[in-house]
């Protein structure tokens, strides 16, 4: 299935990456927010690197899309946002 729009939140599984990208449609639009290696610092999980975005990697992994809101936070919890719209 193809969608114009998909939501992530709070859940990250890199391998899936390209399968959600794929299923949005051109001019679709994609919201995410995970948390960051920076959670570990405040002393609640997730804590498992498998759970926790590299500075930056969110954006990263949406190369090829048009990124519309970007920022990584730290208070109250360590998140990466990210609004992009699809190019393809």
């Amino acid at each position: 299935a193809r969608f114009d729009l998909v939501v992530v939140s709070r859940y990250l599984q890199r391998d899936l990456f390209a399968d959600l990208q794929a299923s949005i449609v051109p001019g679709g639009a994609v919201i995410y927010e995970t948390f960051t290696i920076n959670q570990r610092a405040l002393g609640r999980p997730p804590a498992s690197a498998d759970h926790l975005l590299e500075p930056d990697e969110l954006r990263r992994r949406f190369d090829g899309f048009e990124v519309l809101f970007y920022e990584e936070v730290t208070d109250p919890d360590a998140l990466a946002r990210l609004v992009a719209r699809s190019r393809s």
